[in-house]
């Protein structure tokens, strides 16, 4: 998807780097109509921030659907296409969001294990801190309680440029990054 994202850019002589496309995806979706109306010159930021303010009451739409849309891919990075039963959103009950347990994106696999996937937009590498492990753990915790799901539970990132390694960053097995996104 984001290949031809770049690809229908670089045909409208619109030259701009990954992170900026990726921000146009994540804002606009796949190429279409809203697409066409991008000018040579119009900075991605000043496109989110627009968008932003007018989709304020759908924000988790905003930053986590395209994502969503991406699933196959995802997948096929992570390595296990053909062993995906099932992905999508996983929406927080309400006393789960409460806690702050939504899911990003949930794959689950024929081999008995459950991919919980984080998706986090940062300018740098994303960092793991004592805080957020603990959040991820109770993600877990409150998946398992609500479902009552006895797979192996594994948790994937996709971010723009990878993790910062320390002792939390373990906890996340394999990772996605933008320019694994564009291939």
């Amino acid at each position: 998807m984001l290949k031809e994202c770049k690809e229908y850019l670089q045909s409208r002589n619109i030259r701009i780097n990954r992170y900026q496309i990726l921000t146009l995806y994540m804002v606009m979706g796949e190429p279409a109509y809203y697409w066409r109306l991008l000018q040579r010159g119009t900075s991605a930021a000043r496109i989110s921030t627009i968008s932003s303010s007018l989709r304020r009451e759908g924000n988790c739409m905003v930053n986590t659907m395209p994502c969503t849309s991406l699933c196959s891919r995802i997948r096929t990075v992570l390595g296990f296409w053909s062993h995906a039963l099932n992905s999508g959103v996983h929406r927080a009950w309400s006393g789960l969001r409460e806690r702050g347990a939504q899911i990003d994106l949930l794959i689950d696999r024929r081999d008995d294990t459950i991919n919980i996937c984080e998706m986090k937009w940062a300018s740098e590498a994303y960092v793991i801190d004592k805080d957020y492990d603990e959040k991820l753990r109770n993600k877990v915790a409150a998946f398992i309680r609500e479902t009552g799901n006895k797979n192996s539970i594994l948790f994937s990132m996709v971010t723009i440029y990878g993790m910062k390694e320390n002792m939390y960053s373990d906890a996340v097995q394999p990772q996605v990054v933008m320019g694994d996104l564009f291939a």
